[in-house]
């Protein structure tokens, strides 16, 4: 068991110089969260555009973008819901996007791992990225693996409401 405890507490030691400080982080946040602030403009025109858009096709949206933080969700009669997407600040600090996952938590999300993976709205905001992952999150949404009932399930319950 000793040479099992040693061997974490070499890896940990090697490893040390990977892992951000609480003041690194700190630093990081300050950043980001100036960074965020300076892009809230840009960030709240590209998501209008969609947020006009999905309502001109009678879903319901809610769009809540300030200092504090920015959340997107969206939902469509007939599909798991809602969808959409919220900041979140990533465990190696950069401030991202989580996606909601609309078969679960209506407000909950959650952003990959992979920091790389993710869409910055930071320092490292990039507005062709952040509207790439909008549209991609919305045909997800809209993707036949969200629907709540199969057209199976619909033609069984139309023919079931006619024959009764």
């Amino acid at each position: 068991m000793d040479k099992f405890w040693s061997e974490i507490d070499k890896t940990l030691e090697l490893h040390s110089e990977y892992i951000l400080s609480d003041e690194q982080r700190k630093l990081i946040a300050d950043e980001e969260q100036k960074s965020y602030e300076k892009n809230i403009e840009i960030i709240e025109q590209i998501t209008t555009e969609f947020d006009n858009e999905l309502k001109k096709r009678n879903f319901w949206t809610e769009l809540i973008i300030n200092k504090e933080g920015f959340r997107y969700r969206y939902s469509y009669k007939g599909y798991y819901g809602p969808g959409g997407f919220s900041s979140q600040f990533h465990i190696a600090g950069p401030l991202v996007l989580g996606l909601i996952n609309p078969a679960k938590d209506a407000l909950a999300s959650f952003y990959k791992n992979n920091l790389e993976e993710n869409i910055q709205i930071g320092c490292n905001f990039d507005a062709n990225e952040f509207r790439n992952f909008i549209e991609k999150t919305i045909l997800s949404y809209v993707s036949t693996n969200n629907l709540i009932i199969s057209k199976e399930q619909y033609d069984n319950l139309r023919n079931f409401k006619i024959n009764n």
